[in-house]
């Protein structure tokens, strides 16, 4: 079960999201998932707008990515985004995960 903290953040995110608030989640393993973070694709993910696989599915399974942000607020309200982190694994592929399908790593 993972404890929430949210702190009130504002830091260098993506333009297309507004205004993004700085939330750590911490596991029973004293694991933190915040920005900056490091992670691995743990479970089976499949997408269809990877840059170099348009249109046919590409699954992300054990790619490594660092979180870029957190999607706590849209335009000052406070959102519960079904997908709230948003990763970066090459510098023209961005994916929203939950908490489940990822793991950090050191």
């Amino acid at each position: 079960m993972a404890a929430q903290v949210s702190l009130k953040f504002e830091a260098n995110v993506p333009p297309y999201v507004k205004i993004v608030g700085l939330q750590m989640l911490v596991d029973a393993d004293g694991i933190v998932m915040e920005v900056g973070t490091r992670i691995r694709v743990t479970t089976s993910v499949l997408i269809y707008h990877h840059p170099d696989h348009r249109n046919t599915a590409f699954d992300l399974n054990g790619l490594e990515g660092e979180v870029v942000a957190i999607a706590t607020s849209w335009k000052g309200r406070p959102v519960s985004a079904n997908f709230p982190f948003i990763v970066k694994f090459t510098p023209k592929l961005k994916v929203h995960l939950t908490e489940q399908e990822m793991t950090a790593i050191e």
